[in-house]
């Protein structure tokens, strides 16, 4: 018992740390299943609410500059439905293995298409039949109705087919409450999710579970201010949450343009698209990540930095942009980082983010901001690095050399005038072949006697008998193939330029309307419109289908006529041009181009225009 005694007093220290690391079961039980082989599942962390959104501030700081309203006002509008829905699916995963999965995606994949479609809605006009105060009050709350709809737009579907549960298998019943409220109520710490789909990668969307979320995340305040707006507003936002179209088609065609942008955006972005997790050093996410910091953080601006885009892709100046990846990679202390460019350039095209099939070895000739050609690399997706890449915006700066020549009307005149001519058979020339290989052919002596009877005939001299020449020419009436004579008189001439037909671009425009507008010169530049609007490009920065009908944008109708005032006037004669009903006189309008951008000014062709002239 002495001892005993003793060696309690004479024990270290040690006993209080231990109360503390009993006091969380879970995290001791989840270390000792790491150490099991293979290895077990350790499950999904439960987060507070407020640590979700930090995780996501920097989405939240664009909202809320988008927003442009007081703190208090976001707080109540955007923040506060964020958070009730951060803790209603707390840290859950929208796929097991595909989009958006991982701990926190479904919350990333809602926040991400609510802040989208809330961009997109700006420059739509959604209550186009009503007067300027009605529309002026119901605007904005079509607008925060897309930024809802997109918030429950991805919900439904995914947790139509998880299930959730503890390590001691209490499972989740989500029509009793949110994840979070479950969690703290039955004491869990770690979150197991379960698939009723045996793809990993199965789709995610809407589905009509996510309506039952509606009041709760939304809550009653904000629910009655679209409420006092009109009653629609609240029925498109339950039928959107469900997937359905409900009383606004426009609506849904931004909730669901915006979603399959996202999801591009996300299948380019996640790291299974640069190679599988290894066992052992897989730089490939980390390289990724680091040309995306460079990006966001505004070392790298694009064509303005080694970093040059053009309609066709995104490039790297090459090795310039080397040391900037190298020196992030360092600062951070990442193993096994590069430190060389061909070895980060190698580890990069293995990883799948560069394009190894571009140029010679990978290599590009890509012109920087002074017009110096450099060599350069190819990203084999820009979406993954750049999540605003728009081809459109880059078509008239062109970054590789070989779109810069592309664009140059001089060399492409070069390069046609140096290219030889195609080579054509004519068909008449085709049949007399044919005719000369199946006509009979004389035996070698014959032909040898009748040489040696036949008068040497001078060359310079045409033949003077009439009879051999109907002859020949009979033969080409005969036949209606030209005798070898003949092929080699008329190979002999030079051919003859036929002028092609003059084309007009009023041939573009319906005659009845040519007769309504009356002057020719107008219906001219209606043609020259007309074949503009056909040829752009998609997502066109100079042209937009609305639903007032075909805008187009006044800076690009000034480059493309003269006189457009006169032109406009002339066109509204007809009834061309829609005008604002308050406003019947008003030929210029404020229009986002293309969707999303900021507002310019256009002029409309109305919707009637559009069926005549089938825009």
């Amino acid at each position: 018992m002495d001892f005993q005694w003793l060696r309690r007093l004479i024990a270290p220290p040690s006993a209080a740390p231990t109360e503390a690391v009993t006091s969380q079961p879970a995290r001791a039980a989840g270390s000792s299943a790491r150490l099991q082989y293979p290895p077990a599942d350790t499950g999904l962390p439960i987060l507070d609410a407020s640590e979700i959104l930090s995780a996501n501030q920097q989405l939240l700081t664009r909202l809320h500059l988008h927003a442009a309203v007081e703190e208090a006002q976001f707080e109540r509008r955007f923040r506060a439905p964020l958070r009730r829905l951060a803790e209603h699916i707390n840290t859950l995963p929208a796929t097991a293995s595909g989009l958006f999965a991982g701990e926190m995606g479904l919350f990333r994949a809602c926040l991400e298409l609510a802040f989208f479609s809330f961009q997109s809605s700006d420059g739509r006009i959604f209550t186009g039949a009503e007067g300027v105060e009605r529309r002026h009050s119901l605007e904005a709350r079509w607008r925060y109705l897309c930024f809802l709809a997109g918030l429950f737009f991805p919900l439904g579907r995914s947790l139509d087919l998880m299930a959730v549960a503890a390590s001691d298998g209490a499972v989740w019943k989500r029509h009793f409450g949110g994840v979070t409220d479950w969690a703290r109520a039955s004491g869990v710490e770690r979150l197991f999710v379960s698939w009723g789909s045996a793809s990993g990668d199965a789709e995610i969307g809407p589905s009509p579970a996510a309506v039952a979320l509606v009041p709760t995340v939304v809550g009653a305040e904000n629910l009655q201010m679209l409420h006092d707006g009109e009653g629609e507003l609240v029925t498109a936002l339950y039928a959107l949450a469900a997937g359905g179209t409900g009383p606004s088609r426009l609506a849904y065609q931004v909730v669901s343009g915006t979603w399959e942008r996202v999801q591009r955006r996300e299948d380019a972005r996640r790291p299974q698209a640069f190679g599988r997790l290894l066992a052992g050093s897989h730089q490939g996410p980390y390289l990724i990540g680091a040309v995306r910091a460079l990006i966001e953080s505004g070392a790298w601006k694009v064509n303005e930095s080694c970093l040059r885009a053009d309609a066709k892709g995104l490039y790297l100046l090459w090795p310039d942009a080397a040391p900037s990846v190298i020196g992030y990679g360092k600062a951070r202390d990442y193993a096994g980082w590069p430190d060389d460019a061909p070895t980060l350039s190698a580890l990069m095209r293995a990883a799948g983010i560069l394009d190894s099939d571009a140029g010679d070895m990978g290599m590009v000739e890509v012109v920087d901001e002074h017009g110096e050609i450099k060599p350069g690399v190819k990203f084999a997706n820009p979406l993954a690095v750049l999540e605003d890449y728009d081809p459109d915006q880059f078509a008239r700066a062109p970054a590789s050399l070989d779109e810069v020549v592309r664009a140059d009307p001089i060399a492409q005149a070069e390069q046609q005038q140096a290219a030889p001519p195609k080579e054509t058979r004519s068909k008449k020339r085709a049949a007399a072949e044919k005719v000369a290989a199946s006509a009979p052919t004389t035996a070698p002596e014959a032909q040898d006697v009748e040489e040696a009877e036949q008068p040497a005939v001078d060359a310079g001299k045409p033949s003077a008998d009439p009879i051999e020449q109907t002859g020949a020419g009979s033969q080409s009436a005969a036949t209606g193939v030209p005798s070898l004579q003949e092929m080699a008189r008329q190979q002999s001439k030079p051919e003859r330029l036929v002028e092609a037909a003059e084309v007009r671009y009023a041939d573009l425009v319906p005659e009845d309307l040519r007769t309504d507008i009356g002057s020719a010169l107008q219906v001219e530049r209606l043609g020259k419109v007309i074949k503009a609007w056909r040829e752009r490009p998609e997502n066109s920065d100079s042209m937009r289908r609305i639903d007032n009908g075909a805008a187009i944008s006044f800076k690009f109708l000034s480059e493309l006529i003269h006189e457009v005032p006169n032109w406009l006037e002339a066109l509204a004669r007809t009834g061309l041009i829609h005008s604002p009903r308050a406003t019947p006189g008003m030929r210029i309008q404020k229009v986002s181009i293309p969707e999303g951008r900021p507002e310019v000014q256009a002029v409309v062709l109305s919707n009637l225009a559009c069926k005549r002239l089938g825009l």
